[in-house]
């Protein structure tokens, strides 16, 4: 029912986004059917809003309009404990004021604009970067690879690959090198197509070290496609931690730990806060520059502007940067479209 509307609107080529409010009502019917005993060994037994939301973006990604889910509680602060009671989940309401900017930046961003970019050096290589992860099909077994390509304005292309494969060690999926080159072939494909050039420098970001075969299939790719400077850069949480006695470290303190590894703090306390706004004590990003033509603080600095470019949020100092923060919205909307399906190409579609 719901997607018939979603046609409906989308077929008279007027919506730039598409607003979808659940009522209470439906809620509470989606929490009865994950609670109901005929349901408790099915698929439906884990369904509830988030599967919604998820499900129905993944079928509405034919429309061309992308979605924008809004909860009852959003647009009415009275309905939050109702909301609680029908969703069996209880939700932090944000403060007016946040809530509003979230909306209309988040609107504004799938409706086509660009509410902020990040500030290029006009003598730097123009440069897009793209981040590498995995994501499993609902079968449970099955990883398969996307890749999100930002620009520098923090427009999002997303790709989806074929198969990976599971190491025998720490049961961490990778590319194949033929994955790898078609991969990033067809990312670049989509850049041509969205901009109609290619950028000098690519930056790759992936949440495990790069393999071999990942290596030799991207290089290869961009050999290709003329690419002339490839960067593989490695990110991950990192084990090392600056110690204070009053205060959390500054968001942006960078260390060097040598030619090839450093930390980075995207979280931390900031001077325009005057305070740390999070409730534990940061963890850095751990940095590895695996393949890199840049300095250290060359990454450092881009990573840094990377986590500002999140337009779901409007604290300034998201731990992640975008091309790896977009990797958990994605898949999960992902596993619902079919392998003929279409994938909507803008990041839009996916937050």
């Amino acid at each position: 029912m719901l997607l018939e509307e979603i046609k409906a609107i989308g077929e008279h080529g007027l919506a730039r986004a598409i607003l979808l409010c659940p009522p209470l009502d439906l809620l509470e019917l989606i929490k009865t059917d994950a609670q109901s005993e005929d349901d408790r060994d099915n698929d439906r037994a884990n369904f509830g809003p988030s599967e919604l939301h998820d499900v129905l973006k993944a079928a509405a990604m034919g429309v061309g309009v992308p979605l924008q889910f809004v909860l009852p509680a959003t647009y009415d602060h009275r309905l939050a404990s109702k909301q609680t009671t029908a969703t069996g989940k209880p939700r932090t309401q944000q403060d007016e004021a946040t809530k509003a900017w979230n909306l209309h930046t988040a609107l504004y961003y799938k409706a086509g604009g660009f509410p902020w970019s990040l500030v290029r050096d006009p003598h730097a290589l123009d440069s897009c970067f793209i981040g590498i992860s995995f994501y499993f099909e609902n079968s449970g077994d099955l990883a398969t690879s996307i890749a999100q390509v930002f620009d520098e304005r923090g427009e999002g292309i997303i790709v989806r690959g074929g198969p990976a494969k599971l190491s025998k060690g720490d049961r961490r999926p990778y590319l194949g090198a033929a994955d790898a080159e078609k991969l990033l072939l067809d990312a670049l494909k989509r850049y041509r197509s969205a901009h109609h050039n290619l950028p000098a420098r690519v930056v790759i970001h992936k949440s495990s070290q790069f393999r071999t075969e990942e290596i030799e299939g991207l290089q290869r790719a961009a050999n290709t496609e003329r690419i002339t400077d490839l960067e593989l850069v490695a990110l991950g949480p990192s084990r090392t931690r600056v110690s204070a006695r009053k205060h959390a470290p500054l968001r942006g303190t960078h260390i060097v730990l040598d030619g090839r590894h450093q930390v980075l703090y995207t979280s931390g306390s900031v001077p325009f806060y005057e305070l740390y706004p999070g409730p534990y004590v940061p963890q850095p990003l751990g940095i590895a520059l695996q393949q890199s033509e840049q300095s250290a603080e060359q990454h450092a600095r881009e990573i840094l502007a990377l986590t500002k470019l999140n337009w779901n949020n409007s604290r300034l100092d998201g731990r992640e940067p975008i091309t790896m923060r977009a990797a958990r919205s994605i898949g999960t909307i992902l596993r619902h479209v079919p392998d003929e399906g279409t994938v909507g190409a803008r990041y839009a579609f996916h937050m």
